[in-house]
């Protein structure tokens, strides 16, 4: 790691204690800004850029599995981050990085309760499903325009707009690109594997962070 320039002002300090996943955030973050200073009018491309400072142009990617012993498209899930050197000449055709772990047990994926996947396992009688209900209702990366709408990803049929505004009472309707995208938030919940000895249940914790940029 470079040596860093303590005397200087620390412009954006974290506010969380999970410095891991306020890092995430704004890797995250970074994919959508190279793409907004790079744009590909394809709704499958990736964005790619220079991550870790070495002059090699990188591809970043995140993946949600299911977790060891839960069956496929259920939770508790692993958060996976990959990233590997971009290949010269396939733009759009990188191969899939080495993915490591980074977050296990997560509870949380694609957000409500419609769309979420199932929580697996039971304690007593309840099902994690129905115990861990209301943790199942954040996705894990949610957008923001420069006005704080909420984006959500627009249907894969999509072309250039690969956002929709949330409608509310100050956000209406409108198509967005990744351009539009200035902030996101990341929301990780997390089921232990330790049962509580007073409750007799697995403790689920709510982990939040988030990064933007400035509007240009």
């Amino acid at each position: 790691m470079p040596p860093l320039d303590r005397a200087r002002e620390l412009l954006a300090p974290p506010l969380s204690r999970d410095y891991g996943l306020v890092g995430t955030a704004f890797d995250y973050l970074l994919r959508f800004y190279i793409q907004r200073l790079n744009p590909v009018p394809s709704p499958g491309s990736l964005a790619l850029g220079d991550v870790d400072g070495d002059g090699q142009v990188d591809v970043v990617q995140y993946n949600l599995v299911s977790s060891t012993g839960v069956p496929a498209g259920q939770c508790p899930c692993t958060l996976q981050r990959g990233a590997g050197t971009k290949i010269v000449g396939l733009p759009l055709a990188q191969p899939a990085p080495q993915f490591n772990q980074q977050v296990n047990g997560v509870i949380n994926s694609a957000g409500g309760l419609a769309n979420s996947w199932v929580i697996a396992g039971t304690t007593g009688p309840v099902t994690h499903n129905v115990r861990y209900a209301s943790y199942k209702t954040d996705p894990i990366f949610r957008y923001y325009d420069q006005f704080g709408c909420e984006l959500t990803p627009a249907a894969a049929a999509a072309t250039n707009a690969a956002f929709n505004i949330v409608v509310t009472a100050t956000c209406t309707a409108a198509p967005k690109t990744v351009a539009d995208v200035r902030a996101i938030r990341i929301t990780v919940n997390a089921l232990s594997t330790v049962i509580d000895a007073v409750t007799q249940t697995f403790p689920a914790s709510s982990m939040t962070a988030s990064a933007r940029i400035a509007n240009k």
